[in-house]
């Protein structure tokens, strides 16, 4: 397994890769104390009533579902999940017992008023496996971690090398001549100590099928095309979510093949005062890499194109996705990375490699192969594009965990030269859709709060 760096420095951002949003209706966990003098203290709640002469009542406005729990995926409608507030100080191990605890829902609070409790409860079961420890990989277990996943385990039988420090903030200098895994897995445990974090340091390659039956995501970093082409059916034998993410220099990709994944959409209209929100449940199928990869493109001269024709060929596929296949080709024919002594040899493997596909060898421009030349001098990580991939991977990877909105189908190409990012449909995407509930009105709850 090889390993890409770039002598960029990265910090870790908590916020990457999870949305927020404010609630209607705030709450405080603890009472505060107020000095009202003579060395005395009193509550916020006395504090309140003595001034309650003062202040009028208070009108507060909330939708009657807006802290409901259900979820058609996981729950019969009405039912809702009880907080666990029997164990000690309200903390239990992460992902263990039936129920979310209590400090587990303070903790969580803004995702779960945005996901719901089932789709966290889930996020807290959930057991992911990241295979390859790179700048890519410490971003997406940041984020991962940081969303209150169950468990979380990193596997890499590589060893800490100087180059490895200037994209991985999870690394130290005394880290050199040590494993991968073992000398991140305790920093990323540190950022929340209520997910189980493990390191591995074998090579998964030579892992039977059942060893990846323990996990529910499967996510590999830097993995060689073979390698993930392997696990990617064993994955589809098992029922496992499967991604695939990589970085060259400026530009990176993110494949998933989810097999089969249910989940549930909900859209309102536009309407401000009569919001009608619908419920639909939609299923899709994926394609497994390798099928994907055989898919002939039938256009072999991309300059003849008329413009109408060029804009539906574009939404089809991108050069980065190509420019990643040429790579891998050159990887397995060379077992190296290329430098600025192969551009020739790149071309003309570029060259071939786009022919037996049926697409225009100049598809891929020169320019571009010119970008992966230069991955050899610090093997092609730069912190910025780690840190958007990173970022999306982790969002979409915690989608398919709570069943909650469609995940991307199924390849994100990342291009930074032009700062942009598309996502393709690769090969054939089932989907089935169904309605769920029929839209209905939400009525209003008006709640008056008087002050004596």
């Amino acid at each position: 397994m090889s390993k890409r760096t770039l002598d960029e420095t990265s910090a870790p951002d908590p916020a990457a890769g999870r949305t927020e949003k404010k609630s209607k209706l705030e709450t405080h966990s603890a009472p505060v104390r107020l000095d009202v003098g003579n060395g005395h203290s009193a509550s916020e709640a006395d504090a309140v009533q003595a001034s309650s002469a003062f202040q009028p009542a208070t009108i507060t406005k909330r939708r009657l579902d807006e802290t409901s729990t259900t979820d058609p995926v996981a729950e019969p409608a009405g039912k809702k999940i009880r907080l666990d507030t029997d164990s000690p100080n309200g903390h239990a191990e992460a992902g263990s017992g039936p129920d979310i605890t209590k400090a587990e829902a303070d903790l969580y609070d803004r995702q779960i008023r945005l996901w719901g409790l089932d789709a966290q409860q889930r996020m807290r079961h959930s057991k992911i496996l990241v295979i390859g420890v790179t700048g890519l990989s410490n971003e997406i277990c940041k984020n991962l971690v940081l969303s209150g996943v169950g468990g979380l385990t990193v596997i890499s039988s590589d060893i800490v090398e100087e180059s490895d420090l200037s994209v991985q903030f999870f690394l130290r200098e005394t880290d050199i001549g040590t494993n991968l895994a073992k000398a991140v897995a305790p920093r990323i445990q540190a950022l929340n100590p209520r997910v189980q974090v493990d390191a591995l340091t074998f090579d998964v390659h030579k892992q039977p099928s059942k060893f990846f039956d323990n996990f529910d995501v499967i996510c590999c970093c830097n993995v060689a095309r073979y390698g993930m082409i392997r696990i990617n059916n064993i994955c589809r034998g098992l029922g496992k979510k499967f991604y695939a993410v990589d970085t060259a220099g400026v530009i990176g990709y993110i494949f998933c093949d989810l097999y089969t994944h249910k989940f549930v959409e909900s859209k309102k209209s536009s309407g401000r005062n009569d919001a009608v929100k619908s419920t639909f449940q939609k299923t899709y199928k994926y394609q497994a890499l390798e099928q994907v990869l055989e898919s002939k493109w039938g256009m072999l001269n991309y300059a003849a194109l008329s413009k109408r024709e060029k804009r539906a060929f574009n939404a089809r596929v991108d050069p980065v996705y190509f420019a990643f296949n040429v790579l891998w080709q050159f990887e397995e024919e060379t077992n190296g990375v290329p430098n600025a002594d192969d551009f020739e040899r790149l071309r003309s493997v570029r060259d071939t490699f786009m022919r037996s596909v049926e697409c225009d060898p100049a598809y891929v421009s020169d320019d571009l192969l010119r970008c992966l030349t230069k991955i050899s001098y610090a093997h092609g990580e730069l912190a910025a594009v780690c840190a958007v991939l990173g970022g999306y991977a982790a969002q979409d990877i915690l989608k398919v965990i709570s069943a909650k909105d469609a995940p991307f189908d199924n390849f994100f190409a990342f291009n930074g030269t032009a700062f942009s990012g598309k996502q393709l449909k690769l090969g054939k995407l089932d989907q089935v859709v169904v309605e769920i509930n029929k839209p209905v009105k939400k009525p209003v709850e008006t709640i008056v709060v008087a002050v004596d």
